[in-house]
């Protein structure tokens, strides 16, 4: 028995787990990255759906929320933070009957550290200490 491992994948293509593969990986990536860098993102697309691949653009913040498609459809939601004000939000694309919003904003960095430290066995001075340390 070979100690690759494949899986396949939607599309039926196999993808592999061995080291070997991941080497390979790496390089196709990179030739891709030199391939796709010749000229724009909206040009890619064109080729790429012209060519029956689905596909479509990763977006920053700012083009996510410019995008027409997201604004015609909606997906725009806002929730308010004390500090920061309304903050956008993408929803779920899936609507139903217009129930599910953002409730609450993501928790701000360490948020929760104490909480979650706490419950493994950490006191409250081994956290200061982590803190001091600049290790959180």
């Amino acid at each position: 028995m070979s100690a690759r491992r494949t899986t396949s994948t939607a599309a039926g293509a196999a993808s592999c787990c061995s080291p070997r593969c991941w080497r390979r990986s790496a390089a196709l990536a990179c030739n891709m990255e030199a391939v796709l860098m010749t000229d724009t993102t909206e040009h890619w697309v064109e080729v790429l759906e012209a060519a029956g691949v689905p596909c479509g653009p990763v977006y920053n913040y700012q083009q996510m929320f410019a995008d027409p498609h997201v604004r015609h459809r909606g997906l725009i939601q806002y929730a308010t933070d004390p500090e920061l004000g309304d903050v956008p939000h993408i929803r779920t694309p899936v609507k139903i009957d217009g129930s599910i919003r953002v409730r609450t904003l993501a928790p701000k960095l360490g948020q929760h550290n104490a909480e979650i430290f706490g419950r493994m066995g950490l006191s409250e001075q081994d956290i200061e200490t982590l803190q001091a340390q600049r290790v959180v």
